[in-house]
């Protein structure tokens, strides 16, 4: 929301009703919407808009996209589409549900009528082999073999979110630094990623250095920068390189002060084509954060 005359963001939906005390999808929230004393624009969708042209071009040519046609002037979509989105503007109401699963329902009977259906699907692998590392739901990173990590120094952090426990290896201080160590064990090259935490623009994460070093290829740098469009708590996650059989050491260091260190919560090692995404769990909504 946007004071009329002005191009100064306040804050989001979320933030202009809290500060009201007005609930979401109510006359009152939608008197207080229509008032010509604030604009209102959306965010920006670049983040999805790249992960869904992603998605398309790696699952082309049977991936078919689908939403709803919202209209540039947020009060007109918010007044047709608001009740489809709950009051803690994150999640679908039922009716919300609903159009979901009849959509998700027309898209699964179209596909089935088409040749890209295999008639005899097999859950299993990626096909040429794949390995995930993740502490994200556990918290459990002494039990994965075939990695290792900076004993000293670094700490696995819990937080409470209404799914229950969540977890990620962070070092213990915001300058401190840390590295992981994984093995492709598979007889040709493979993606290697990392997901982990990030949030609103303003992020309460520090942009990161990240240098990759395997086993047979020079050194690679890569700067991360923990910041999502969405309004919460988000897992990102991140596709560094291609890397050949043999060992592989990912470090990181804080390249300037935030409010929290860099959270990382999974190692993946995927095949060339595989889409990297994934939380490999619930969103990270919390409700307490330890640091």
């Amino acid at each position: 929301w946007i004071r009329s005359g002005t191009q100064h963001v306040m804050g989001t939906l979320q933030d202009f009703a809290q500060r009201r005390n007005i609930e979401y999808d109510t006359p009152k929230f939608f008197n207080a919407v229509n008032n010509r004393l604030w604009n209102f624009k959306w965010r920006g969708f670049e983040e999805r808009k790249e992960l869904l042209e992603k998605m398309r071009f790696d699952l082309r040519p049977a991936v078919k996209m689908r939403g709803l046609n919202y209209n540039d002037d947020v009060r007109k979509s918010l007044k047709k589409y608001g009740h489809f989105y709950s009051e803690d503007y994150h999640g679908l109401t039922k009716e919300g549900h609903f159009r979901l699963f009849n959509a998700i329902t027309n898209a699964v009977k179209v596909h089935l009528q088409t040749d890209h259906y295999r008639r005899n699907p097999r859950l299993g692998t990626w096909g040429q082999g794949d390995e995930c590392f993740s502490w994200y739901t556990s918290g459990n990173i002494e039990s994965q073999p075939g990695l290792r990590y900076k004993r000293n120094g670094l700490q696995m952090e819990e937080f409470e979110t209404k799914e229950g426990q969540l977890y990620a290896l962070s070092t213990d201080s915001h300058y401190g630094w840390g590295w992981i160590a994984v093995r492709n064990k598979f007889d040709s090259p493979r993606s290697l990623c990392i997901s982990y935490m990030s949030s609103g623009i303003a992020s309460m994460y520090p942009t990161t250095e990240v240098l990759l070093s395997c086993e047979g290829q020079r050194q690679k740098r890569f700067v991360i920068q923990p910041t999502t469009t969405r309004s919460w708590h988000f897992i990102s996650t991140d596709k560094l390189a291609m890397i050949s059989p043999g060992q592989c050491t990912i470090s990181w260091k804080a390249m300037e002060m935030a409010d929290r260190p860099f959270r990382i919560t999974a190692v993946k090692i995927l095949p060339r084509t595989a889409n990297p995404g994934g939380v490999l769990g619930p969103k990270a909504d919390f409700n307490f954060d330890p640091y």
